[in-house]
């Protein structure tokens, strides 16, 4: 190069100066003015064109349950109005008396794990703010179920990196399934019991390569989630908690681990770890032996005989082996699923036996494989051993059914099957999800699967009652709701109660006359012993025929009440045969 070129150089370097972001970079010359852009590498394309995808697809399966809590109305029944009323107190009781928060933490629910009322008291300012307690309570549901997806989608992407379609395939089913419907329209503990399940499942996919210190605390965390949801999870992950605790036994590294604990982010959670595990330990210390007179009375004792009926181990396995393909499927394609699956394992028998696979050790993938094949059947042996038949405690059974479905596609390597499933578990989420907006026939038989309900008298008129019987006079009085319906009962009340408190500062509470009460004079002895001011019940002549096993005392009870004097009927407008009595003063 010339002098004279070299100097122009120079003086041009020198005028040059280079503007740069993490997209582009501006460079000016003495002439010209060079813009550079910088295109993300395709490496780096797939990625977020996957994640795309991937939240675009739960904004779709979530918006029908989006679109039922906004329209429904109807009064939520006696578990999840005990739910709902413990998660309003607790939060009433937060910010009002924090001094007695830890207290009501610990007391909270008392016979069944509270992980639902501690969680979901925090979402009761956000119903509140939009007018309705329930939409908030519903809106955590949701997000619970959105986790359960969002896991096994990363369990599929884990166990089957060759091919995306196995990862949407099992994410669609596990949305698609009919009790997942169900479940994401209900106030119930099985939405979080079923996250932990899958969480616990995912660990199980990941331990052997993630760090020692990191698998540990999530496995603590799982764990105190998995009891704090309800007491009796651990059935439902015993194999993959025990594979995991294999994994960290082997592990050589733990001083190295420990000692990692001092960077802030670890000792953070390890802290906020032992926090939670320690709350739940002291709540089981509390309340465990009620927790499990209740498991033993719910599952084989006299009052599981309400609920389910006694017999051989084989006839109770056909009957939960109905409730699961009517829990999983529609009812009108089981066979086509069936035949499906048949597909998929004989190709991959052929391939194992046949193939290029012949010979192949059991791998990582067949071992989650198998842990969730033997998960099913354990669970499902341990229901039909039970007199309770319910088909909400399958629900758990959820991201076993999905990682077994994850192992079936990748093992057999087929695009079109993959496709298929899609293409009809697309279907199946369409008419699950119509049913409930009524926009299809009732093509599902999920009994936990309903339509949203559109009449909102029931829920004024609970409103109208809570308002009449709490006064100056008769606050943190118990009044006898004499009735069991759905929408009408002491827990119903007490929610209505515990919502009306958020907004005048005070509540009465609401028992009923004895769960199950089959003698009238035990009946009104307890009424006598609550000394309520007021007894609500409904018109005799609308109580349902045949009168089931929570009502046996109700007419009796309407009639001793009307005709002992010691009671005064108050006029009471209501859409839905409603009766009010106010005792007498003495």
């Amino acid at each position: 190069m010339s002098l004279r070129n070299r100097s122009r150089a120079a003086s041009i370097a020198e005028t040059t100066r280079p503007m740069t972001s993490r997209h582009f970079s501006i460079e000016r010359t003495s002439h010209d003015i060079i813009i550079k852009v910088r295109l993300p590498s395709p490496a780096r394309v797939v990625p977020l064109a996957k994640a795309s995808f991937f939240w675009l697809l739960l904004v779709a399966l979530v918006t029908p349950s989006i679109l039922w809590i906004a329209r429904d109305r109807s009064v939520w029944p006696w578990d999840q109005a005990w739910y709902a009323e413990v998660s309003t107190d607790l939060w009433f009781t937060l910010t009002s008396s924090p001094s007695l928060w830890f207290e009501s933490m610990l007391a909270a629910l008392g016979t069944k794990a509270p992980a639902i009322s501690w969680i979901g008291q925090f979402f009761v300012p956000l119903g509140h703010a939009l007018g309705s307690v329930e939409a908030g309570l519903l809106l955590f549901v949701v997000l619970t179920q959105l986790g359960i997806v969002y896991v096994i989608w990363r369990i599929a992407e884990r166990l089957d990196d060759r091919s995306p379609l196995t990862a949407v395939a099992s994410s669609v089913f596990t949305a698609s399934a009919p009790l997942y419907v169900g479940m994401s329209h209900q106030y119930f503990v099985e939405p979080l019991q079923c996250f932990a399940v899958a969480w616990m499942f995912y660990l199980a996919t990941t331990a052997q390569r993630s760090r020692t210190i990191v698998i540990a605390l999530a496995f603590v965390n799982c764990l105190t989630l998995g009891v704090l949801a309800k007491a009796t999870t651990p059935l439902y992950f015993i194999f993959p908690l025990g594979y995991v605790v294999n994994i960290l036994f082997r592990r050589r590294d733990w001083k190295g681990s420990l000692a990692s604990l001092r960077q802030p982010m670890l000792m953070a959670w390890a802290i906020a770890s032992l926090a939670g595990a320690g709350m739940t330990a002291a709540w089981y210390k509390r309340n465990l032996a009620l927790t499990w007179f209740h498991i033993k009375d719910a599952s084989s004792g006299t009052a599981s005989l309400d609920y389910g009926w006694r017999d051989t181990l084989i006839n109770k396995l056909q009957v939960w082996l109905t409730l699961t393909r009517e829990s999983m499927i529609i009812p009108q394609c089981t066979w086509f699923i069936a035949l499906v699956i048949a597909l998929a394992l004989v190709m991959i028998i052929y391939r194992r036996f046949f193939g290029q696979a012949s010979g192949e050790r059991l791998s990582p993938r067949d071992r989650l494989g198998l842990l969730a094949f033997s998960q099913i059947w354990l669970m499902l042996f341990v229901v039909s051993s039970n007199i309770t038949v319910d088909s909400r405690y399958l629900y758990a059974i959820l991201p076993s059914i999905s990682v077994a479905l994850i192992w079936l596609l990748a093992e057999a390597r087929s695009r079109a099957l993959a496709m298929i499933l899609i293409a009809f578990f697309i279907l199946q989420w369409g008419v699950a999800n119509g049913y409930a907006l009524h926009l299809t026939s009732p093509m599902v038989t999920s009994n936990w699967l309903l339509p949203y309900g559109s009449d909102s008298s029931r829920s004024e008129d609970l409103k109208r009652i809570v308002r009449l019987t709490t006064t100056d006079e008769t606050k943190f009085q118990y009044h006898i709701v004499g009735v069991e319906l759905p929408w009408f009962n002491g827990n119903s009340a007490g929610f209505y109660a515990a919502k009306y408190r958020l907004d005048v500062g005070y509540r009465c509470y609401y028992t009923s006359l004895g769960y199950a009460e089959a003698n009238i004079d035990r009946a009104m002895r307890r009424v006598d012993e609550v000394k309520g001011a007021y007894f609500i019940s409904i018109l005799p002549d609308f109580v349902p025929k045949p009168v089931d096993f929570v009502n046996r005392v109700t007419i009796p009870a309407v009639e001793r009440v009307e005709s002992g004097g010691r009671w005064l009927k108050v006029p009471f407008q209501n859409y839905n045969h409603i009766i009010v009595f106010r005792r007498k003063l003495s």
